[in-house]
């Protein structure tokens, strides 16, 4: 089916002007009672038509026997029968040009033989018929705001949005884990707009409903749990969408383990052939990819409050001086700077501070702060007006007496009319925190943390999302004529011990060029570890990679610049000349003066295509 009709396709599934329920029943907890129930909790309008072999009404409503005797051109078909029914029923929906299926039914391709062959067939049916799927294998999608509906047979909130405020926009394969981040979401005070559960995604699938959300402006952020972005090279074009759009899009991608692969298979029938170029690349284009449920709700969360974040490392206000060292332990080993203060704001905070703590970052209230609660109202000011301070992080140690709630009411004012992103936590962890004050700082735009170190994961990740939005793009790298020699001229090096790396550069498949690297010669047993880089870094950012690798320390002392601007021309002859699907330097050496290539390898696509 054509991007223009599955655009139409989806638009038409968030806003039915008409549904049809196939396979409706009275009976409590049965599907198709259950949307109607849904759909007369948010006061649908639209035309509503039933299905029934057997009843001629349900719930007072008139039912037609078959999918054949509905009117032409339904929005959306909901079918609650079994999956042996399913394929029979799609092929009437294409003859009623209906707009789109929903099929909650599973036992499709994710259990292999007939279903693969089942599911197939639904998808030549529906392209063939220009006609949109959702599903199988799914639990429905839920359209919150005015005009939208709840599509599932679960139970559905009544609660509504206007879009006066930003919305989240939900995309999952998963059904369960749609409704967990809707739900979780909501409970923390924030709006939902869209909650998609895609499934086996044989028609439609996670880049239609991006592409529609990005054109939505109710949405502010799209968080989205993928076991297979089906089209990749869709998908990036999609999140340079988003990126100019400043609508962040964080995901969640099982799969860097082969048992998780083989899970994803069937659960819904998700391939991921590469996850390390889905890795690299996604974050690339500036998708926030996390590795956690948790994670992908905080910071989905952290970012309807803050789309724009700063760049600049945070800083932490406890009050325990053991909370900072392993502040600064956990900063360091998720990759999140905590930032020295400025010269003139340390001057200002030195009278503020006790003589035996003075102020660094983290920054020790002490104890002193019990009998000095001012020292809030004088530090936590000059923190946020600190220029090397992107964000604050106020760790507190709170309880729910009445001495918390004043307590944490007094840290509150004082970050009043913060400009930068600011978050608050409990340092006593589960020592409970008064209910009020976690509306009261949700209702100040400063979202509250269950955990320090989850407020500073969080933290770190809209740093890395804020430092990828301002990142440049990469310099052009010039493709010199005749390019190979350029690569294996062996004049750059003859300065004292040699280290060799190995170097591919491959055209995947699904995600296109790809730069891999690690050490070749003696190391390669050793450090075994490589790195899955796009083609289209340059050599300081590729360098900095590099200097992440376990064994980095062998770059010292040795011309890393040179061997990565050789890198560089690699990534950027794979994208000038398609005919060549991979090349591979081995070795690449390096030392003191300089980088040289011994050894190249090409391969064409024509020849990788040979059997």
């Amino acid at each position: 089916m054509a991007g223009s009709y599955r655009r139409n396709a989806v638009a038409r599934l968030m806003r039915p002007g008409s549904i049809a329920i196939v396979g409706v029943s009275p009976e409590p907890g049965q599907p198709g009672g259950n949307i109607i129930g849904n759909l007369d909790k948010v006061g649908y309008a639209g035309a509503l038509h039933l299905v029934s072999r057997n009843r001629t009404e349900v719930f007072g409503r008139p039912c037609v026997r078959t999918i054949d005797d509905l009117p032409d051109g339904v929005d959306v078909v909901v079918l609650c029968i079994p999956e042996r029914a399913v394929v029979e029923a799609v092929e009437a929906c294409a003859r009623k040009h209906m707009g789109n299926v929903l099929i909650f039914a599973a036992g499709f391709a994710e259990v292999g033989g007939a279903g693969i062959v089942a599911q197939a067939r639904i998808r030549e049916v529906t392209d063939a018929a220009e006609m949109g799927i959702v599903g199988p294998n799914c639990l429905g999608v839920t359209n919150s705001l005015p005009g939208g509906v709840p599509l599932t047979f679960g139970m559905a909130e009544g609660r509504r949005v206007s879009g006066d405020r930003p919305t989240l926009g939900i995309v999952a394969q998963s059904g369960a884990l749609a409704g967990i981040f809707r739900n979780v979401i909501q409970a923390r005070g924030l709006d939902v707009s869209y909650s998609i559960s895609s499934g086996n995604e044989a028609g439609l699938i996670c880049e239609d409903y991006l592409d529609f959300m990005l054109e939505d402006p109710a949405v502010r952020a799209i968080a989205i749990y993928a076991e297979q972005l089906r089209d990749p090279p869709r998908f990036l074009e999609l999140a340079g969408k988003a990126r100019a759009l400043a609508k962040p899009i964080v995901m969640l991608h099982p799969g860097e383990s082969a048992i998780s692969r083989e899970s994803a298979i069937s659960h819904t029938y998700s391939v991921t052939r590469n996850y390390r170029a889905m890795r690299a690349l996604t974050r690339r284009a500036g998708v926030v990819l996390v590795e956690k449920v948790e994670e992908l709700l905080d910071v989905a969360e952290l970012l309807m409050y803050f789309p724009a974040p700063p760049t600049m490392g945070p800083a932490v206000m406890a009050d325990s001086g053991a909370f900072k060292g392993l502040a600064l332990d956990y900063a360091e080993r998720i990759g999140i700077d905590l930032p020295k203060f400025s010269p003139d704001i340390y001057q200002k905070l030195v009278p503020v501070m006790p003589v035996f703590a003075p102020p660094s970052n983290p920054l020790d209230m002490t104890a002193q702060a019990v009998k000095e609660p001012e020292m809030y109202d004088k530090s936590l000011p000059l923190l946020l007006a600190d220029p090397r301070i992107g964000s604050l992080l106020l760790a507190p140690i709170l309880g729910t007496t009445g001495f918390g709630l004043a307590k944490g009411q007094r840290v509150l004012n004082a970050v009043k009319g913060a400009t930068k992103p600011v978050i608050m936590t409990n340092l006593a962890f589960d020592g409970g925190t008064a209910p009020e004050l976690i509306v009261e700082c949700r209702a100040r735009g400063v979202p509250f943390f269950a955990s320090p170190e989850r407020a500073l994961r969080a933290l770190a990740y809209l740093t890395h999302y804020a430092r990828a939005l301002a990142r440049p793009a990469a310099a052009q790298t010039d493709v010199p004529k005749d390019y190979f020699a350029s690569l294996s001229a062996p004049d750059r090096t003859g300065g004292g011990e040699v280290l060799a790396l190995v170097v591919g550069a491959t055209r995947d498949p699904e995600w296109g060029p790809i730069l891999e690297i690690g050490f070749g010669g003696e190391w390669q047993k050793v450090l075994p570890d490589t790195v899955i880089l796009p083609p289209d870094l340059d050599a300081e950012n590729i360098a900095g990679e590099l200097r992440a690798l376990p064994g980095a320390s062998l770059f010292v002392g040795r011309d890393l610049a040179a061997a990565c601007a050789i890198i560089a021309r690699l990534g950027a002859i794979l994208r000038a000349d398609s005919e060549i699907g991979s090349i591979r330097l081995d070795p690449l050496l390096v030392d003191a003066k300089g980088a040289a290539v011994t050894s190249t390898k090409v391969v064409t696509l024509e020849q990788m295509s040979r059997p």
